[in-house]
């Protein structure tokens, strides 16, 4: 009986990967948007995912006069939104940039206090989070090869600046700090 399903197995995977190599679609000549390159001006639309966290540095007198035992940054994810704007400056190089590009953002840390204060519902492990919406505004030079059939190598190149929108920098108050 395993025989027979062995070589039932056998058929069907020699089905699925001999079908292409007698298919007519896999030889086309034609190019899939031959003018593509020609423009000078291309948009879209970038959607992504990003990873962030605090990193924290400790002055040397941090465990002896604080009554703050640890503190650790906890990894967080977020999403990107960004409109891309490229243009052409010359057959290899273009100018990339996405003038409305947002990430949404959630960091986190989390501390153990020496001695907690109940009434003021302080536990001895306490996690924060600091939401923020971030502009960022990266400017890139783009290199790329000659089109092989359909496909293009690239690479980029560039800076960024980068603008807090949700940050609370004019809070003055104790309670609002973190």
């Amino acid at each position: 009986m395993q025989h027979l399903l062995r070589r039932k197995i056998v058929y069907i995977l020699t089905g699925i990967f001999c079908t292409p190599l007698f298919s007519t679609a896999q030889l086309r000549e034609r190019l899939n948007l031959p003018d593509h390159d020609e423009k000078t001006i291309h948009f879209g639309i970038n959607v992504g995912i990003n990873r962030s966290h605090f990193s924290f540095t400790h002055h040397p007198i941090f465990l002896q006069q604080d009554s703050v035992m640890v503190v650790e940054g906890i990894n967080s994810s977020g999403l990107n939104l960004a409109w891309v704007v490229d243009m052409k400056l010359s057959e290899h190089f273009s100018l990339r940039s996405t003038p409305v590009n947002l990430s949404f953002t959630e960091k986190a840390f989390q501390y153990n206090l020496k001695y907690p204060d109940p009434p003021l519902g302080e536990d001895s492990v306490t996690t924060k989070k600091v939401q923020s919406i971030s502009l960022l505004l990266p400017i890139q030079i783009k290199f790329t090869s000659d089109r092989i059939e359909n496909f293009k190598v690239y690479m980029l190149a560039g800076i960024k600046g980068e603008y807090d929108l949700a940050s609370n920098a004019g809070a003055r108050k104790a309670e609002n700090l973190i």
